[in-house]
């Protein structure tokens, strides 16, 4: 039994935020089972499943995901890949097999579980493995340039594809447009330097390929629902939280002078902002 594949973690829910580190041989698969999720940055909207296959440090974010950790699984390429809707039926049909097998009285059968992860690797395997590749390096592509103008034929040359080609296989493998993944990557850019909280939100939307604070704010509303500057009170109050329920552990010198920072901007460049977010 040394040589099936094996189940290291399953679980139905992760934390707000987790850091996961995959060995060589070792694979997670995560399903957003009802809310938007994130996979090291990149968007995992609703219904979507990733695969990801270590050697690989990567953070995963959203309460509803469903995620496992499999063990000595072979032929792996390290990486993250991901399906849309279409697929989640055969994921949720894996995360039930794997239930199953560990509801055995006895230890879970290693046959059992080795056969559930081998069938649904196998329909994994089987999806459009063109046009999947190439939407994952156009995927890897506007994550690299997002900070730049970059249109979807600039995308295609790069590539070596029509645009009509790259922008079909995009679509049907993310379920969005190149557009909206581009925005995707921007606003992560953007909801990372307002946790630094050490500039102006002009500063922040130009430093991340958006032509001026007005059109960041739109799109981070279109995208999130929130303002920015509602997204920066929030997560200085989560801090706050923090700071109050740390166990014991003392202040946490780093954290008062994040809180400095934003006070500083928020009473000086910034406050020409807050009124409009």
């Amino acid at each position: 039994m040394q040589d099936l594949i094996s189940l290291d973690r399953l679980c139905s829910s992760v934390p707000a935020r987790e850091r996961i580190v995959l060995a060589a041989g070792q694979v997670l698969v995560a399903l957003a089972a009802e809310d938007d999720g994130q996979i090291d940055g990149r968007p995992l909207p609703a219904g979507w499943t990733a695969v990801a296959a270590g050697p690989l440090t990567l953070r995963v974010q959203g309460c509803s995901l469903q995620l496992a950790v499999l063990s000595k699984v072979p032929g792996q390429e390290p990486g993250i890949a991901m399906a849309p809707a279409g697929f989640a039926n055969r994921t949720s049909i894996f995360f039930q097999g794997l239930q199953n097998a560990g509801k055995i009285r006895k230890e879970p059968d290693g046959y059992m579980i080795s056969s559930v992860i081998l069938q649904f690797l196998s329909h994994w395997h089987r999806r459009d493995i063109t046009g999947n590749k190439v939407a994952s390096q156009a995927g890897r592509w506007l994550e690299a340039h997002c900070r730049e103008h970059v249109t979807a034929q600039d995308l295609a040359d790069a590539l070596g594809y029509s645009r009509w080609y790259v922008m079909h296989c995009f679509s049907d493998v993310f379920s969005m447009s190149v557009h909206t993944y581009l925005m995707y990557c921007r606003l992560a850019g953007v909801k990372k330097a307002i946790l630094e909280g050490t500039r102006s939100m002009e500063e922040i939307a130009l430093d991340n390929g958006f032509s001026s604070r007005s059109a960041m704010h739109r799109t981070f509303v279109r995208l999130y629902g929130i303002t920015p500057g509602e997204y920066r009170r929030f997560t200085e109050r989560n801090d706050r939280n923090e700071e109050t329920d740390d166990g014991g552990r003392g202040p946490d010198p780093d954290h008062a002078g994040r809180m400095q920072r934003r006070q500083s901007c928020s009473s000086g460049q910034g406050e020409q902002y807050g009124s409009r977010d």
